[in-house]
């Protein structure tokens, strides 16, 4: 295409109406992928994740009970996969009057011709929008395209927001819902089984406890793994070599030189404001492993159903008024917010044994973890029983204070992510 073709068509891009966002991806690595991501990560308010690690803690209290009516289990997992899978249907939910540029579904990926003026023109229409989201995979800054989206947004918008969404942090949270509801099933059976004494601290209840939570040996590997692409991240951008990136088509390349000799002066100038103010800029909500607060609230479904479960079969064996108010407490608030606290541990854990987990030693990181999940979780209900039988109001409010803050400290410090 010529000068003058190029530039025309920026400039109908340039009319179409201003986008919110423009996404960006390696489409070589990512792929459908991207697009089974990126709803649930834009819905936030409808994903179906579940949350990392601990939250089986919150499933152990030991009450006393018998077979108990599990329709808010059901309905909180119902409610969660209808959600993920309806969310892209809905946009007035997902945010509003929002308009997205998704480039491996706005460009033209049969035609090579349309797809050739689609890549010219993205120049326009990352000028028109406000925000570039990068769907990033460990590829990404190996494809010079990818680069090109980001010299010539960051030329188009001084101003304009650069988002990094990384996806290992929805393939890490698929993971995570398998363990988690292999935990919830496990327990449910063994609560069928052995009834009053499920909960006993006696070799048999424990041992079928052990045997629920072995699938988190497999989730904490792969959250080491994720901790460890984390640095790959951040790594890749601080020794960014634009020498190394691949391009396909020759043409391409020369387009794509000559915009970065125009806009940085020189591939020398554009490499040093890759390593330096964009790395600043891309990686600070990633210095530690965190999640949205979204991510944080919705991790909990699985538990809050269940305690309400146990809650509501309590109360309808008679509780008293105050009874009901102090075990609703413990159960639904004061419980749930203790397990986010129990993440927050693990979190730190995986962050701080982040080398490649490969190898005998690796793996037995991975079991020093988990066991340190297993003792916490053991020790909560041991502790927690008699707390918990003759739970009374002030109690509870000091129980979910204190869990509150200790969670608020925790998700402060490490930096909220958005």
């Amino acid at each position: 295409m010529s000068e003058d073709e190029i530039r025309k068509e920026e400039a109908l891009a340039l009319q179409s109406l201003a986008l919110s966002t423009v996404d960006s991806h390696n489409p070589g690595a990512v792929g459908r992928f991207a697009r089974v991501v990126e709803p649930p990560a834009r819905a936030l308010d409808a994903a179906l994740w579940q949350a990392p690690k601990a939250t089986p803690a919150g499933a152990l209290l030991p009450w006393r009970f018998v077979q108990q009516v599990e329709k808010l289990q059901i309905g909180g997992f119902l409610g969660s996969t209808v959600g993920l899978f309806v969310s892209p249907y809905l946009p007035w939910r997902c945010g509003g009057g929002e308009m997205c540029f998704f480039d491996v579904v706005s460009i033209n990926q049969a035609d090579p011709d349309l797809m050739q003026k689609g890549i010219y023109g993205l120049g326009g229409f990352l000028a028109a929008s406000s925000e570039l989201r990068i769907l990033w995979s460990p590829p990404y800054l190996s494809r010079l395209w990818c680069v090109f989206e980001l010299a010539a947004f960051r030329q188009a918008n001084p101003t304009g927001r650069i988002h990094l969404k990384p996806l290992f942090l929805e393939t890490g949270l698929l993971y995570v819902i398998l363990a988690v509801y292999f935990f919830v099933v496990f327990e449910d059976v063994k609560v069928r089984l052995l009834g009053e004494r499920s909960y006993d601290m006696s070799w048999l209840p424990l041992g079928m406890t052990c045997c629920s939570l072995l699938p988190f040996l497999v989730l904490l590997h792969g959250l080491r793994r994720i901790c460890h692409e984390k640095r790959q991240l951040i790594a890749g951008l601080r020794t960014f070599d634009l020498d190394k990136v691949d391009c396909k088509v020759p043409t391409d390349e020369e387009f794509i030189y000559e915009g970065i000799r125009e806009w940085y002066r020189s591939p020398e100038a554009f490499v040093d404001y890759v390593r330096g103010p964009l790395a600043d800029e891309l990686t600070e909500p990633f210095f530690f492993l965190t999640l949205p607060i979204a991510y944080w609230l919705m991790a909990m479904t699985p538990i809050i159903s269940a305690e309400m479960d146990v809650w509501l079969h309590l109360f309808r064996q008679g509780q008293t008024a105050q009874e009901a108010v102090a075990s609703l407490l413990v159960l639904v608030v004061a419980a749930p917010l203790f397990c986010m606290n129990i993440m927050h541990l693990i979190l730190f854990s995986c962050e701080h044994l982040t080398d490649a987990p490969t190898g005998v030693l690796e793996y037995c990181k991975t079991l020093l973890i988990w066991v340190l999940m297993v003792l916490v979780v053991f020790f909560f209900v041991l502790l927690a029983g008699p707390f918990v039988q003759e739970a009374q109001i002030p109690g509870g409010v000091i129980a979910s204070a204190t869990n509150a803050v200790i969670f608020y400290i925790a998700w402060r410090c490490k930096g909220p992510s958005d």
